[in-house]
């Protein structure tokens, strides 16, 4: 079940929760920060579900985040409070797949792209990574979605 409606001129994104603790816990200018700030600036959707949702506020309350010294309590509250309202829910568990990734852990990502049609998985994970695709969904590093989302932007104006 949707929550939101998606324009159909937004890339639909799954993103790993390693991709979302980065972004969190760094203030460096990184393709992580440029993916969120296209996202804020409403250029782009991002799919999620309640497994992930779960499994993002039980990692960044782990005490080996909360011990960087990029942690700020307020900020992350905030931006858990933002995911949660701004983000496309889907359904766990909806459309059992077929293909699975080594990691278990995983199959919650690619289940989520099947049942949203995302159009990327955006991750930093090596099993994902080696998978390429699922259906339609393309899995890529932050670095490779900003390259391509520069030439996607150029001729399709994101």
């Amino acid at each position: 079940m949707k929550t939101k409606n998606l324009s159909l001129n937004k890339k639909l994104l799954i993103l790993d929760t390693s991709v979302i603790l980065s972004f969190l816990l760094s203030f460096k200018e990184t393709n992580i920060k440029k993916i969120f700030e296209l996202i804020y600036n409403n250029k782009l959707q991002i799919a999620s579900s309640d497994l992930l949702y779960k499994e993002l506020t039980k990692a960044i309350s782990a005490e080996k985040y909360k011990k960087s010294r990029f942690y700020n309590e307020r900020t992350v509250g905030k931006f858990i409070a933002w995911y949660k309202h701004n983000t496309l829910r889907y359904e766990d568990g909806v459309k059992k797949i077929e293909l699975f990734s080594r990691d278990a852990n995983d199959n919650m990502f690619l289940s989520l792209a099947e049942v949203s049609n995302a159009d990327f998985i955006i991750s930093v994970d090596k099993d994902l990574l080696e998978m390429i695709k699922i259906g339609k969904t393309k899995i890529v590093t932050p670095k490779q979605f900003i390259l391509q989302s520069s030439v996607i932007n150029k001729r399709q104006h994101f």
